[in-house]
């Protein structure tokens, strides 16, 4: 370890950094043929060897132009030669320059000069953050890129107050989670792929796709009101300037798993994670037809990969643009968990878990996305089409061995192996568009039909009890319940849709007489849902149940001819009456309808003080239907369970004061409120590895009251400090606990709950120096979030504490990165050091007397190297989780014994990986 150290930093300070650079790129017209693409044009910066040509398109581009005025000249063999002054380059911008080309030397009026915003480059969305009136955050490309991030998910936990706990999908935003928090792909919602979450797993969108990644912790009245963590906006790709084909590969390992022999793989389950059977194999208790085995497959090299191939081009269309990207990749990679499981029965003082537990995880991901975006008319009208397809595979093996409650013989132990593949698809069709009337007056317009399919075929567990003086296994005694096979199937498709008129006001080229503008929208959305799933479960008939077996070989006694034998039988979640009715799955569907009109006037109180006043009214319409053995919703005791039929009057109020050019005051307030989502309203038995699942119809939705003050110092280019105080107050606050015989359901917790605390935000350039080739700079980030949260606890359920703080919220959290950078005539280079640390925190309430599920505070560190060979080549370094921290869950018992509940290690993963351009 120490060697590695000293390696990392030999490499880390002997790298170099980037100076200060934009760049321009244009269209070039040729008047002599009615202002046809100009190809093959010379494009240069006087004084300097920089330069290009057009291509067919009349199109080109010069990258790393140095910040400052340039002298543009323009030439063509025939033609008069253009020379331009006084062309402005800004930093991680890029100017645009049109021009049309003849025999004779172009008028100032033939040629346009505009910049635009590059918002991947981490300076300017600090400068688009400055802009805004409300308070967001944006995480773009170049910043993923330097902190190695790989997926969205990875992306907002870089932002201050924002964490990830182990084993619960997506994040947790000022303590708040998945049921509070809202995802956006462009700006229009997205579905979720897993029944038991509100919203789509971030890690979904690896940073392939992500131009920038953009989180708003304040409400205004163009979102969604179901919100009160954060909205999570995914800015998908898009391509400007030349033609470019783009591949990256990359090779790693993680320290765990690489060289772990007879590494476990789910029988059935392919390395691309395609090919998903999902249909039921039998619907005869006389026909056993199923063809995978009990038996996991192994292998003994886990290496990780990944690919991705993109292509982007624009396209010139008589005086329009049409601009393309296109892009398909593929990752996987291994992950291996070895540790304790122990967990505590409500019976207070009995355990009903005490095993050493071995999962191993295979994770694959295939992505195709397409953009076309298309520019036209003199005001520069939009109309943009996204369409993504994503396919994401899960497979786990997990054994456990060890003391399993009560259920065996005095000195018997249970040994249990759970083989699990889930294969879940996003279809994502987007159509987007910008009309401008004039310069005062525009339309947007969005809509989108998302699809979502997630299949969860063939999850199979056997169990049995082991006895250490014989040293044989038996079946275990509860029979059905611990040798099964699970199908589950998930079906979601959703419509959305946005209209807004904008209308400017007042002199918007005079900032004493700038007015603002007004926005006036509609947004619509429907989501439904269809999920069922089906259980078999297979009960030995042999005397007493206690065959020897071997577990490795339980397919040669569950056969045809055993049931023909009347060895065992199998039989259904729903029993075994050989009724058809046996065979139908446990179901539940449901139903959301949002239909939202709002009004938001941004008005320039003076020309430093600016203020936003939104409202939003929302009709929300939400209903289940279900069909299990626990109930039904057409039994007409549960009539109207589950239903809500909502409206809301959603306030929100955001004022921004500019005390001078550097520093800025902000205020943000809303209401807001946060529905029950449907898996937690349906009474749906969901069996997990270790807990079971199940709604609750009862539930109301809570309410949100939001409140934010922010302060912002923004220095040189990309340096900024600010401090946030935040203040939430929900009432009826929804949570999910465990109930008095061990399920995990949700419930209308308390009355109220709080959170409040303060965040601070550092990124400054600590130290810049002239290179041989160049300015170099050592730069450091730094974000924290101080926060309390509490909570009051209904009585009647149990729970040990009557207040508590949320689950999930880390009282103290920090983000903090150091970056190198260094630039040469032919290499440059970007070495980066980054740190994240959370402090203890509640990851389940206690009850029965039994106090909290603590999750121990765990730092990490990451280091990351990149070089730039020349202009195509690019080469990157990862190391990751370098601390390897042991990841705990502790509890203390009702005796006052402080327990682990798990604990292990995840290993250190290195990446090599190379990019070109073509």
């Amino acid at each position: 370890m120490r060697n590695l150290i000293i390696v990392l930093l030999v490499i880390f300070t002997s790298s170099i950094s980037a100076q200060d650079k934009g760049s321009i790129s244009g269209t070039l017209l040729d008047k002599e043929v009615g202002d046809q693409p100009l190809p093959f044009a010379n494009v240069i910066i006087k004084g300097t060897s920089m330069g290009t040509a057009s291509d067919f398109d009349g199109l080109y581009t010069i990258e790393n132009v140095p910040v400052g005025n340039h002298t543009l000249e323009i030439s063509f063999t025939g033609y008069e030669t253009v020379t331009l002054p006084n062309i402005q380059v800004e930093k991680d911008k890029v100017t645009v320059v049109d021009a049309s080309l003849g025999a004779t030397a172009a008028a100032l009026d033939e040629v346009v000069i505009k910049v635009q915003t590059n918002k991947e480059r981490e300076e300017a969305l600090i400068l688009e953050q400055k802009n805004a009136v409300k308070i967001e955050q944006k995480i773009g490309a170049q910043e993923l890129a330097r902190k190695g991030v790989s997926d969205a998910e990875g992306a907002v936990t870089k932002i201050a107050g924002i964490t990830k706990s182990e084993g619960v999908k997506n994040v947790f935003v000022r303590g708040l989670g998945d049921r509070l928090n809202a995802t956006t792909l462009n700006g229009l919602p997205l579905p979720s792929e897993d029944p038991l979450y509100k919203n789509i797993s971030l890690d979904f969108f690896s940073s392939d796709v992500i131009q920038n990644v953009g989180v708003s912790k304040t409400f205004g009245s163009s979102m969604y009101g179901d919100v009160a963590g954060a909205t999570i906006d995914i800015a998908s790709k898009e391509h400007t300037g030349k033609e470019e084909f783009k591949i990256d590969v990359s090779t790693g390992i993680n320290t765990v798993t690489y060289n772990k022999e007879n590494f476990l793989t789910v029988d059935g389950a392919t390395r691309l994670g395609t090919n998903i059977d999902n249909t039921i194999p039998t619907e005869n208790f006389e026909v056993y037809n199923f063809d995978t085995s009990f038996k996991p497959r192994s292998q003994d090299l886990q290496t990780n990969s990944s690919i991705s191939l993109s292509y982007g081009n624009t396209f010139r269309i008589k005086d329009n643009k049409l601009s393309t990207y296109f892009l398909a990749s593929f990752d996987n990679d291994y992950s291996y968990r070895d540790g304790d499981i122990f967990r505590i029965t409500t019976e207070k003082t009995k355990f009903s878990k005490d095993v050493r537990n071995e999962s191993y995880i295979y994770n694959v991901k295939q992505i195709l996305m397409g953009n076309l975006g298309y520019t036209f008319g003199e005001l520069n009208n939009t109309i943009e089409y996204n369409g993504l397809v994503i396919h994401n595979n899960s497979q786990i093996v997990s054994e456990q061995f060890g003391v399993s409650g009560d259920e065996q013989g005095d000195n018997e132990l249970i040994f249990i192996r759970r083989q699990q593949q889930n294969s879940n698809k996003l279809y994502v069709n987007q159509l987007l568009s910008k009309i401008n009337l004039n310069e005062r007056f525009y339309f947007d317009l969005g809509a989108s039909y998302n699809i979502v399919r997630g299949d969860e075929p063939d999850r199979r567990i056997d169990s049995y009890t082991f006895d250490p003086d014989t040293e044989i296994y038996l079946f275990d005694p509860n029979g059905q319940a611990n040798t099964q096979r699970f199908y589950g199937d998930l079906k979601e498709d959703e419509y959305a849709g946005k209209f807004s008129v904008n209308y400017k006001f007042g002199n918007f080229e005079d900032a004493e007489r700038n007015f603002g503008d007004i926005k006036l929208g509609y947004d619509y959305r429907n989501t439904d849902r269809d999920f069922e799933n089906i259980t078999f479960g297979f009960v030995p008939l042999a005397v007493n149940q206690r065959t020897d077996i071997d577990p490795d070989n339980i397919d040669a006694i569950l056969t045809q001819g055993a049931i023909r034998n009347g060895e065992f039988e199998f039989r259904t979640n729903r029993g075994r009456s050989n009724a058809i009715s046996d065979f139908a799955p446990y179901t539940y569907n449901g139903n959301k309808e949002i239909h939202a009109g709002y009004i938001d006037v941004f008005y320039n109180i003076s020309p430093s003080f600016v203020a936003n006043i939104g409202l939003r009214a929302e009709k929300v319409d939400q209903s289940i239907i279900w069909d299990t053995n626990i109930s039904s919703s057409d039994d007409p005791s549960n009539r109207g369970l589950g239903t809500i039929d909502e409206n809301y009057l959603l306030p929100s109020l955001n004022l921004k004061y500019s005390v001078n050019d550097k520093n800025i005051v902000r205020l943000a307030a809303s209401k807001t409120y946060t529905l029950p989502q449907f898996k937690e309203l349906a009474p749906f038995k969901y069996e997990g590895v270790d807990f079971d699942d199940i709604g609750n119809p009862n539930m109301i939705p809570a309410d949100n009251y939001n409140m934010d003050i922010k302060w912002e110092r923004y220095f040189s280019s990309g340096e900024l400090l600010t401090i946030t105080g935040f203040y939430k107050h929900i009432k009826n606050p929804i949570n999910r606990y465990e109930d008095t015989v061990g399920n995990l359901t949700f419930d209308n917790t308390g009355e109220k709950a709080e959170v409040y605390g303060v965040e601070l935000e550092v990124r400054k350039k600590l130290y810049t120096f002239e290179g041989t080739d160049g300015e170099n700079d050592i730069s450091f980030g730094l974000n924290a979030s101080f926060l309390e949260t509490e909570q009051d606890l209904k009585e009647s359920l149990s729970f040990t504490n009557a207040s508590d703080g949320l689950e999930g919220a880390s009282p103290f959290l920090v983000n903090t990165d150091i970056t190198f950078n260094t630039k040469g005539k032919k290499l440059n280079t970007t070495s980066s050091l980054v740190f994240n640390y959370f402090s203890d925190r509640i990851f389940s309430l206690g009850v029965q007397g039994n106090q909290n599920t603590i999750e121990s505070a765990i730092p990490t560190l990451d280091f990351i190297f990149k070089t730039e060979i020349g202009e195509k080549t690019t080469l990157k370094f990862g190391a990751k989780n370098l601390l390897n921290p042991t990841y705990k869950l502790t509890k203390e018992t009702i005796t006052g014994e402080e327990v682990t509940v798990t604990s292990f290690e995840k290993g250190m993963n290195f990446s090599l990986g190379l990019s070109y351009k073509f």
